[in-house]
């Protein structure tokens, strides 16, 4: 796995990082509502988080691969359903990256199989790898508590911007 090779531990978000990862991305889009959403039914998506992925569902757009942790603003809630996926368990704890999740997201995306994720931890990191590791073309789809979902067209540029971004993160010892 590239990835993990690459990052050989796991990566924890330093706290000066945080403010920046409460903005979307330059260069991606806001969308909220059913009819927004809707209009993502013919790409190939990763949605990472439970009401994105929800959202999705409901609007007849089903992600090639959902990433979830059964938890909105620290409370739980039920976990999508996504019938006739591959489900897989990762642990990821809270503000990291783990080698885990990254191997297990390599793997999901190398599969082509629609795959459900259900993070032990939280998910909203996973973003960034999904970008990484995701083939050109495909969307990136996360939620931005309270105002609406970043959809992310995963090209060349995001990938570096990431890549940058993973740099700056600590290793968890």
């Amino acid at each position: 796995m590239y990835l993990a090779r690459l990052f050989n531990k796991d990566l924890c978000l330093p706290a000066y990082l945080r403010p920046l990862l409460a903005l979307p991305p330059p260069r991606s889009r806001l969308v909220s509502g059913a009819e927004q959403l809707a209009l993502l039914r013919y790409s190939r998506i990763i949605s990472v988080g439970d009401r994105v992925t929800r959202d999705l569902v409901s609007a007849d757009v089903y992600p090639w691969i959902s990433i979830f942790d059964c938890v909105e603003r620290r409370g739980r809630t039920q976990c999508p359903v996504l019938s006739g996926y591959r489900v897989l368990v990762v642990n990821n704890p809270r503000s990291t990256i783990s080698r885990e999740a990254i191997n297990v997201l390599e793997s999901a995306v190398g599969s082509g199989e629609r795959v459900a994720i259900r993070v032990i931890g939280e998910e909203d990191l996973l973003a960034l790898v999904s970008v990484l590791v995701a083939p050109i073309g495909v969307h990136v789809v996360y939620g931005l508590p309270g105002r609406a979902a970043v959809d992310v067209y995963v090209d060349e540029y995001h990938k570096r911007s990431v890549l940058h971004l993973l740099s700056l993160f600590e290793s968890c010892d």
